[in-house]
């Protein structure tokens, strides 16, 4: 017999389901012409089921992420367990007010698509986003022993293409490591956990700093880069003095960069809008490591060098 509805309507043979056993479901929509999107009722059924990923639908004709109807009659997403999708089909995007915080495993902002973020979002395992992140909240990578390493993934460098505020703060050791360039419209503040530049570039807007001690790491391998590229004065903290490879200053509007422990830089220097300011030998100053001679650019009128070298 067929097992779709008492009606035989349906066209696929039973499936014998032993107790104890997984089964995944799959759906798929081939219309183009609305948005990607099911309803599914197991009615009385005695399947247990979960829906792992959340889609944003924008159902309430919202922005507001804490309503059920925005996320086509799920539940809020608010776990380490749920994944979300936020498509471009939805007139409406989502928006995480200032006073609110939400937990995610994996979230994907799709092209064309937009994620705000005024408070805070909690990731448990990957951001991924080829549409537009904005807002001026905080994104936390919060990650436990399942996700030992944490990936920010995507297109992350442009006027509507930026992380707010970042924090490394995970559950357990392990790394958030970039695998685009990215550009933070604010601060960086590593708490728990190793934040690993990869080889990609760090564009800062705010302030950076790195809790003391060996779980709170900066790290950056050949050819990383971290940019101070501020529209006001910034700072640097790192009890530690965490290794930089390359670092530059690059200001729209000259400022300030101050440092309140010593830089280490293994490669090279770079002022090119902004003055970095280091002013007590030994506790704060740079130290750039590389002995070639270019290894420390000779500034401009616009980038003075206050600092112990």
């Amino acid at each position: 017999g067929t097992c779709e509805d008492g009606a035989g309507q349906g066209w696929l043979q039973c499936l014998p389901v032993n107790a104890g056993e997984v089964y995944l479901l799959g759906i798929s929509n081939f219309s183009t012409s609305t948005f990607p999107g099911f309803s599914v009722n197991f009615g009385a059924s005695p399947i247990d089921y979960t829906v792992p990923v959340r889609v944003w639908t924008g159902g309430a004709g919202t922005t507001a992420w804490n309503t059920p109807a925005n996320w086509g009659g799920c539940s809020v997403p608010d776990a380490c367990t749920q994944d979300v999708v936020i498509y471009s089909g939805a007139y409406n995007q989502p928006v995480i007010a200032a006073a609110e915080t939400w937990t995610v495993r994996d979230i994907t902002v799709s092209a064309g698509a937009s994620l705000t973020v005024n408070g805070v979002l909690n990731v448990c395992g990957h951001l991924t986003v080829n549409g537009q992140l904005q807002g001026t909240g905080w994104i936390v990578f919060v990650g436990g022993a399942a996700y030992p390493v944490q990936e920010i993934r995507g297109v992350l460098t442009g006027a509507t293409q930026y992380i707010p505020n970042l924090r490394i703060n995970r559950a357990a050791p392990g790394t958030v490591r970039l695998m685009t360039n990215v550009q933070v419209a604010q601060h960086v503040q590593v708490s728990n956990g190793t934040l690993d530049l990869n080889g990609k570039v760090l564009y800062i807007g705010g302030n950076l700093s790195a809790a003391a001690g060996t779980g709170a790491v900066l790290s950056a391998p050949t050819a990383s880069k971290v940019t101070f590229n501020g529209g006001a004065a910034q700072t640097y903290s790192d009890p530690d003095s965490d290794p930089l490879y390359d670092v530059e200053v690059n200001q729209p509007t000259p400022s300030t960069v101050t440092l309140n422990n010593t830089m280490r830089i293994t490669n090279s220097l770079t002022l090119t809008s902004g003055v970095m300011v280091a002013p007590t030998a030994l506790t704060r100053e740079v130290r750039v490591e590389n002995p070639a001679p270019g290894a420390v650019t000779p500034g401009n009128p616009n980038s003075l060098s206050l600092i112990h070298i």
